[in-house]
């Protein structure tokens, strides 16, 4: 977990870019993608030629071949060789190429992985973050219903205490205080449960007063509500990763398929090698009458044992226990099972948007009738006010509409950022950027 500045205050596209940065999970996806971007790379070195270097120094005591005569010996030989070998696959089925397009479509694959798992981490955090600024707001709600509390408790007992009304009633506000007060404290609990979240989200130290900014901005355009939930979805399929990420798969898995196929072919490779020796027996004649000999030096060996050597290697598959065409049935089983995984996202991404656009058009209502219920409650609550104060209206009937108040305005509160989060939720799927 990473340490957070205590005073910055963060908005909503600060925690966002900060998760993404810091999230463990996205790590995870990107380092993937960089793996499936080394397969490829060394997928396209495999067309190259294979060059190889050897070299050895060898010590034979006792009775040996002398290599450069091949003749037996009885003595110390110090020998060594040298080499340059090459071989290239000039045909193999298609396999190779096969496998380079398969890794391409891997590495696209992990590419739009890595947008996948960003897209979902943005949906997360922006609700987190809604959820803390409104528990936020709720405490300052709790907050505002206890001070009412504690102002007419404290009128009441003037009043009792004046003989205008019964005790009874000072005893009904100091219930009501007591409610509140357990009020604030689950206010103040939701709102570390929802800080929790968010941190955990952002992978950043919890602080209980972590400090997030409101969204200062009116409603957004909720033109999208109005759409049909097939424009929605069409739009998304053409948009989002997810869809991309399952069309990769199902190409790649059809190329594994085509490249394991290319086994039943013959393979045809070419080949090649430079080499050289020398060894401590090696003599060169220097005088024929008499005949005389002396050592052969290290230059003049190399010279005279070096080789070239060139050829073409054809290997034909004739049996092999079956594990090509068990490897062929497998590929098949693989490339069916994509094709359903595609489908499931398919299917998926349909049964979401439908949601979405449902939960949409629910918030949209909900906001609408709890704004009008918060407008007239908050002015019968003026008028029980004034009756109350006049003792015209008893305590328990003032308490329940100051109750009604407070329901109708936390009903507000909260319906004012559902809606605003399940109309990004819909601006997501129509490829819209996920800011406030």
């Amino acid at each position: 977990m990473v340490s957070n500045s205590q005073d910055k205050i963060w908005g909503m596209q600060d925690c966002i870019v900060y998760a993404l940065e810091h999230n463990i999970s996205v790590k995870q996806t990107q380092l993937n993608s960089e793996i499936e971007k080394i397969n490829l790379d060394e997928s396209k070195f495999s067309q190259l030629p294979s060059l190889n270097a050897s070299a050895s120094h060898s010590y034979n005591f006792g009775r040996n071949v002398d290599p450069t005569t091949n003749r037996f010996v009885e003595q110390e030989i110090r020998s060594g060789n040298m080499s340059v070998n090459g071989n290239m696959t000039i045909f193999n089925g298609f396999s190779i190429r096969n496998q380079i397009k398969q890794n391409e479509l891997d590495y696209l694959a992990g590419i739009e992985n890595i947008e996948r798992r960003k897209n979902d981490l943005m949906l997360n955090v922006a609700a987190a973050y809604l959820q803390v600024v409104y528990a936020k707001e709720a405490v300052i709600l709790a907050e505002k219903r206890l001070s009412s509390a504690k102002e007419s408790r404290d009128r009441t007992k003037k009043m009792v205490d004046a003989g205008s009304i019964a005790m009874g009633s000072f005893y009904d506000e100091e219930s009501a205080v007591a409610t509140e007060e357990l009020n604030m404290v689950q206010a103040e609990n939701n709102l570390s449960t929802a800080i929790i979240d968010l941190t955990q989200l952002m992978d950043i130290d919890y602080n209980p007063n972590f400090p997030v900014e409101s969204p200062k901005v009116d409603l957004p355009d909720q033109s999208a509500v109005a759409l049909r939930t097939d424009e929605i979805y069409n739009v998304a399929m053409e948009t989002l990763p997810v869809v991309r990420f399952s069309d990769y798969k199902v190409q790649s898995a059809e190329l594994n398929l085509s490249r394991i196929k290319g086994f039943r072919y013959p393979r045809l490779s070419v080949f090649g090698s430079l080499s050289s020796g020398y060894s401590s027996l090696a003599q060169t004649i220097t005088s024929i009458s008499p005949l005389e000999f002396e050592k052969t030096s290290f230059g003049d060996q190399l010279d005279n044992n070096y080789n070239e050597r060139f050829g073409f290697s054809l290997s034909v598959p004739i049996f092999n226990g079956r594990s090509t065409e068990s490897n062929i049935q497998r590929s098949k089983i693989s490339l069916e099972n994509a094709r359903y995984d595609q489908e499931l996202t398919h299917d998926q991404l349909y049964k979401d948007v439908i949601l979405a656009h449902t939960q949409a058009n629910s918030a949209q209502k909900r906001y609408s009738a709890a704004e009008r219920s918060s407008v007239a409650m908050n002015e019968s609550f003026k008028y029980a006010k004034k009756r109350y104060e006049l003792g015209a209206l008893s305590s328990i009937e003032f308490l329940k509409a100051r109750d009604n108040l407070d329901f109708a305005e936390s009903e507000f509160l909260q319906s004012k950022y559902e809606l605003i989060f399940r109309i990004k939720a819909l601006d997501f799927y129509l490829g819209r950027p996920l800011t406030f």
